[in-house]
Formats: structure tokens, sequence, C-alpha cells
């Protein structure tokens, strides 16, 4: 096991995820606080179609143009039209688990010593207090995750 999720929880208008690292022999090596702003919660994947296409907000494809001196185009949004948005926030599991495993990765390769991070204060916005339930809601979950 490289870590495990321990916890997931708000503080400042953060989300934060705090996880364990273990050594290649089972025993502790670091602890880390992972930390995302609140208002990652509104943000939104654009919505497509099964070959890719972005959508509008009425769900018809968006028009393109031709891209010159290539054989591709490319979507563009007509004035006064919205894209069409997937519900929920862009973040998903992943978003969360490849950051602890990219630190995982490259603290291996420097030799990280045993420690645990601690929290600095955030200056936060009312978009990132309003946001962070949301993400804690969507990430509780992951505590417990062992990889």
């Amino acid at each position: 096991m490289n870590f495990r999720i321990v916890d997931v929880f708000t503080q400042d208008g953060q989300l934060i995820v705090r996880a364990e690292h273990f050594h290649a022999n089972g025993s502790p090596w670091f602890t880390e606080h992972y930390t995302w702003q609140g208002r990652e919660a509104f943000k939104q994947k654009r919505e497509t179609n099964i070959r890719g296409e972005m959508l509008l907000d009425s769900g018809e494809v968006c028009p393109s143009v031709p891209i010159p001196f290539t054989n591709q185009r490319h979507q563009v949004l007509p004035p006064g039209r919205n894209w069409k948005y997937r519900p929920g926030p862009h973040m998903d599991d992943g978003s969360v688990l490849s950051e602890i495993r990219a630190t995982h990765q490259k603290r291996l390769v420097s030799g990280w010593p045993d420690s645990t991070d601690t929290l600095s204060a955030f200056k936060h916005t009312t978009a990132d207090d309003a946001g962070c339930e949301t993400l804690r809601g969507r990430f509780l979950a992951l505590v417990g995750r062992e990889e």
C-alpha cells in the first residue's frame, strides 16, 4: 500500500483531504493535506455527445469552423448562446487520487523525509465558503481508500 486517505474535511474555504503515505515495507512515511478551493464546486465540464462534440445549452451540437491549412474544425460558441454543462462539480475521484499518486511518486524519487505537513491559513472568498460542503459531500466516500 502506498497511501491511505484518513480524512476529508473543510477549513478556511478549502476542501482538505488528509492522506497517510507509507514506505514500501508498510511503515509510516509522511502525512499530507491536499487542498482544493471551495469554488471548484461551481466549475462544471462541458457536455459532449458520443462523438466528443460540445453541445449548446439547447442540446444541439455547437457549430464549427474550419481551421486554416488543416483538415480539422474548431467549435465556436455563437453569440448569445451558452454551453451545456454536465451536472455537478468538474472534479471527480480521479482528480483527488491522481494528485495523491503524483505526490507519492515525486517524493519517492526525491527521498522525502518522514514528516507531517501543517495547514496554513487561506484567504478565502464567499464562493470558496459556499462550495466547500458540496465538495466534502462529494469526496467523503474516499475516507479509508487505500492504494
